[in-house]
């Protein structure tokens, strides 16, 4: 089970996906590969690009864009890298699915955002295998888009179990605030621990790359200790920064209540998408601010360019010839 690849590699670091550029942003796959899947469902053969006939339409079957992120995610998540191979399988799976009967879309995409995460883990990649967190963060993506496309009623039970985790989570932190001093936290000012939480997620990089390349005992605990260092520093930014405002106790007991409740609801969810709100609910409040300050920033560096454009003739951009990419080299 897994990839199996043109080549028939004996190892990993064998596999490889040939691409033609097409567009811009647009690529032909130039030889085909099959995904087994886990699950024990039909394998599925991701095509090499052929041009139809004349006078026949090209469905686009064999043409990728890569994992669809928009771009303003770009700097957390691109849109290739170890995803590539599951991100072209995914890619297939959507088209042909796009030219099914529109009342079996719904299940088709529900199995191709499955088959994406277990393409996403499988072992047959070795070390190009997409790391389990991160994996479920892709499969995230694209879920949420299925249910906002396919799944709508479903998919504003999935947003409220979001929104309830997180306010769970503030009102949590308020009864315990009231029960337990936290006093100490207040020595440093939030921006402090900000840069407690950047030293140490540098140091754990730093010895992530170390133990790569040669494991050691001491790098390993190193890395443990940045994170853990970073991880309760970042606690410790979000206890300064949230909103402590003081209404009566049982708002906050209320809240829980309703979180609760919400949950219970989500075990309607199908089994596969039960952790959906959880890990919507985590990439929220990561994703808003690198969102907000990606778009600012992007402002701030087109606004030059567009003043240029406006007084200068367009330019028609050079036509791109054909050339090819490998993945992995």
């Amino acid at each position: 089970m897994g990839f199996s690849w043109p080549t028939a590699p004996t190892s990993w670091t064998q596999q490889k996906v040939g691409l033609r550029v097409r567009t811009t942003t647009e690529f032909e796959i130039i030889a085909p590969f099959v995904f087994t899947p886990t699950d024990g469902s039909a394998d599925v053969l991701v095509p090499a690009y052929l041009p139809p006939p004349p006078g026949e339409p090209d469905y686009g079957y064999g043409v990728t864009d890569f994992a669809s992120v928009p771009k303003f995610l770009w700097g957390l998540f691109a849109s290739y890298g170890r995803q590539l191979p599951a991100a072209l399988v995914h890619d297939h799976l959507c088209k042909v699915l796009s030219h099914a009967p529109a009342d079996q879309r719904g299940g088709l995409r529900d199995r191709a955002d499955g088959i994406f995460l277990m393409a996403l883990k499988d072992d047959d990649l070795g070390p190009n295998k997409v790391p389990k967190f991160r994996a479920r963060l892709f499969w995230t993506g694209v879920s949420v888009a299925r249910y906002g496309q396919y799944h709508r009623l479903r998919g504003l039970l999935v947003l409220a179990e979001a929104l309830a985790l997180l306010a769970a989570v503030v009102a949590g932190a308020h009864l315990l605030a009231a029960r337990v001093p936290l006093d100490v936290l207040d020595r440093l000012k939030w921006w402090q621990y900000l840069i407690v939480v950047a030293v140490a997620a540098t140091l754990a990089w730093w010895a992530n790359i170390k133990a790569t390349k040669k494991p050691t005992v001491l790098m390993a605990q190193l890395r443990l200790a940045m994170l853990l260092v970073g991880t309760a520093a970042l606690a410790a930014v979000l206890y300064r920064t949230l909103p402590w405002w003081t209404p009566a106790e049982t708002v906050w007991w209320t809240l829980l209540v309703v979180a609760g409740v919400l949950l219970l609801a989500g075990l309607s969810l199908p089994a596969p998408d039960r952790l959906l709100p959880f890990t919507a609910a985590l990439m929220l409040p990561i994703l808003l601010p690198a969102v907000v300050f990606t778009l600012l920033a992007a402002y701030v560096l087109w606004v030059p360019d567009a003043v240029r454009a406006s007084a200068s003739p367009s330019i028609r951009p050079p036509e791109i010839g054909p050339s090819v990419i490998r993945s992995g080299e």
